[in-house]
């Protein structure tokens, strides 16, 4: 709290009996018989005149020519109270910064949602026209090759070296396979069969190279015969009679691939009446020892 008092003039007062009213703005100094004559301003009534008080502060003169500066109320709450000021504007400055803080966020969501959308509506975009693309695919018109009765299996391969894939069919109620030879441009001449024996019934054909010539063989389960017939091709597409190898009770399907890991094609036949699968093992020049059964269950 401010309380200054400036002491204006220090020297003793006159005496009651002589003392007369005195101007302390005045220059006069006064006579004794009421006569006033000039006079020079006491040194402290020059600094009096120059003091420049706060705005804040009044100026009380006391009787004894004192001078008391005291705090307004704003002041003395100010005092009392040093944060106040504070604490009021960072008030008013919080709420706009709030407010900013969470347009910041509803924009960025907002943007955020729009863009996600855009991806979501390109990208079905382009589904759709992938689907589209793909429905519009055209066919020429079906050919169609003749066989023999009941074919059950078939198989694709480039039986005579051209380059062209050609087609292996098992004819089940002929007893026979039919060779469909490819002459380049996609179509096929007309099938040559080779017999797999009568009542061999054949359900399942495979090509692959058994005897290491270089040349796709054909491999066969005849389901009526319960046996493996294997027909080696001799070049040209033209295949020798059938070998065969016993397998067990109809023998429904048949593989070909290295089990024994020595470079050669082995055979797998399912035997669907003996409840078991055979594995014949290549030799390596196109011959199988017996199978060996692995059972299946009842």
């Amino acid at each position: 709290m401010i309380n200054t008092v400036h002491n204006l003039d220090s020297s003793p007062l006159p005496s009651q009996e002589h003392s007369v009213p005195v101007d302390i703005n005045s220059n006069e100094q006064p006579l004794a018989h009421g006569k006033s004559a000039s006079r020079k301003p006491f040194q402290n009534e020059v600094h009096h005149k120059e003091l420049k008080t706060n705005a804040s502060e009044k100026v009380v003169s006391t009787p004894n020519h004192s001078l008391s500066l005291t705090p307004t109320p704003a002041q003395k709450e100010s005092e009392r109270n040093p944060t106040a000021n504070f604490t009021e504007s960072t008030r008013k400055c919080t709420k706009p910064s709030i407010i900013g803080f969470v347009t910041i966020i509803i924009l960025f969501v907002t943007t955020t949602m729009a863009i996600s959308i855009y991806l979501l509506i390109r990208q079905t975009t382009t589904a759709s026209t992938t689907t589209t693309s793909q429905c519009n695919t055209t066919f020429g018109v079906s050919a169609t090759y003749s066989t023999s009765n009941n074919p059950r299996s078939m198989a694709a391969a480039d039986v005579n070296a051209d380059g062209s894939v050609d087609i292996i069919v098992a004819n089940n109620g002929a007893n026979s396979v039919g060779v469909f030879i490819n002459t380049g441009t996609g179509t096929f001449s007309i099938q040559m069969a080779y017999t797999t024996g009568a009542g061999s019934n054949p359900n399942s054909v495979a090509a692959a190279d058994v005897n290491g010539d270089g040349k796709v063989d054909i491999i066969v389960s005849n389901n009526g015969a319960s046996n493996v017939g294997v027909l080696i091709n001799t070049g040209n597409g033209i295949f020798a009679a059938q070998v065969t190898y016993t397998a067990g009770s109809w023998p429904n399907c048949v593989a070909v691939v290295d089990v024994s890991g020595d470079g050669n094609v082995d055979i797998i036949v399912a035997n669907y009446g003996a409840n078991n699968v055979g594995v014949l093992i290549n030799t390596g020049n196109g011959t199988f020892i017996a199978q060996v059964t692995y059972t299946t269950g009842a």
